[in-house]
């Protein structure tokens, strides 16, 4: 059997992406290359085997035999693809496929308005920061408004509620802690929906404790 491995870190949401895939896959006798977050601080150099794998440096970095893939929403599908068991995350037609592809693609341009309001030490940046990011989670939000099912896509889970769930959990979990704001409880759709995620198992098993989770993003704030 092909050996599959995944460099990861237990805070990357783009590495967690990878792992709720893994998992809903039922992928076999998978390993995981787990890095000490410390590297995302930048408080431990990056292996130079990752380096090889990927030139960016980054995670997650998926090993499938002597095939390494890079960049969360490609491994995503390369894992969809390769190991048919477990869940169904990709319809099987080619707009079905485009509509996932394209919330993915609305996933890492807008959920992302996060991490400056997150990271923002700047009170007088504060308001245009928080816009930026509400706007963004009214336009996700507005999203459900044309779909008939409970989850973006429509009635089954895919990977584009795979590709959003990390930053919802990192939402509960960091920036609103962080910033003393209920942020998504304004935006019933979103809320409602991250409410469903909670009861898919492979979700739920790919999660790091969430005092740990805050706790690494106050250190990133004070890196």
């Amino acid at each position: 059997m092909v050996e599959v491995v995944l460099w990861s870190c237990g805070a990357c949401p783009y590495a967690q992406r990878a792992r709720i895939v893994l998992l809903a896959k039922e992928v076999p006798n998978y390993k995981i290359n787990d890095l000490d977050n410390d590297i995302l601080l930048k408080k431990k150099e990056k292996p130079q085997e990752l380096l090889r794998k990927n030139p960016y440096g980054a995670v997650p970095v998926l090993d499938h035999g002597n095939h390494s893939i890079y960049e969360s929403a490609i491994i995503m599908t390369y894992l969809e693809d390769a190991f048919p068991g477990g869940v169904r995350l990709l319809p099987s037609d080619p707009k079905g496929r485009s509509v996932v592809s394209m919330l993915i693609a609305d996933c890492d341009k807008k959920i992302t308005t996060m991490y400056p309001l997150m990271f923002n030490k700047d009170e007088a940046k504060t308001e245009e920061f928080e816009k930026n990011f509400t706007d963004a989670l009214q336009f996700l939000d507005d999203k459900f408004n044309n779909i008939s099912g409970d989850y973006f896509a429509g009635d089954e889970i895919t990977l584009a509620d795979v590709a959003f769930v990390p930053f919802f959990e990192r939402i509960k979990v960091a920036v609103e802690p962080l910033r003393g704001k209920k942020y998504l409880e304004n935006f019933i759709n979103l809320n409602n929906w991250y409410k469903r995620m909670q009861s898919f198992q492979p979700f739920v098993d790919s999660r790091m404790e969430q005092s740990e989770m805050l706790e690494f993003y106050k250190k990133y704030i004070n890196k």
